[in-house]
């Protein structure tokens, strides 16, 4: 710890935007607006070109995250169920969910956050060479209806 930097500084801009998004997430009570702000820092890494919806963004993360087809459904599928939440909380100003589940959802999204701005900087590519290197990696499903 003792070279650790604070505050900290990445070199690509997208990394320092979705940090500071993921820290601003520590600073308000709100759980739904925690749980935004965590939403819109995975937007700013997995959004790109044409996978700027809901399913191109559960894709680029599940992609990210796993090596195999069966792993890759199950996180995209859960991405999807993730990203329905998101929607309600922007459009509706609520995700819907008791304290208890938006508070694992919050655990979820962070770890996922973290996570993937501590490997996209070692990775030390420009977010749209890392997400077309995500394109069609696993064959395309779709989640079962709930």
């Amino acid at each position: 710890m003792s070279g650790l930097r604070i505050p900290f500084n990445f070199e690509k801009p997208y990394l320092q935007n979705a940090f500071e998004l993921f820290e601003m997430s520590h600073y308000t009570f709100n759980y739904d607006i925690k749980a935004l702000i965590l939403f819109m820092s995975m937007e700013v890494l997995f959004k790109s070109g044409d996978r700027c919806g809901a399913p191109g963004i559960s894709e680029n993360i599940a992609s990210f995250f796993e090596n195999d087809q069966r792993n890759f459904e199950r996180l995209y599928c859960e991405m999807r169920v993730f990203w329905k939440i998101r929607n309600n909380i922007a459009h509706e100003g609520s995700s819907g969910l008791d304290t208890s589940k938006i508070q694992k959802l919050i655990k979820k999204l962070r770890r996922h956050v973290r996570d993937s701005i501590i490997e996209i900087d070692k990775i030390g590519q420009e977010k749209d060479e890392i997400v077309d290197a995500l394109k069609n990696k696993f064959d395309h499903i779709e989640c079962p209806k709930k």
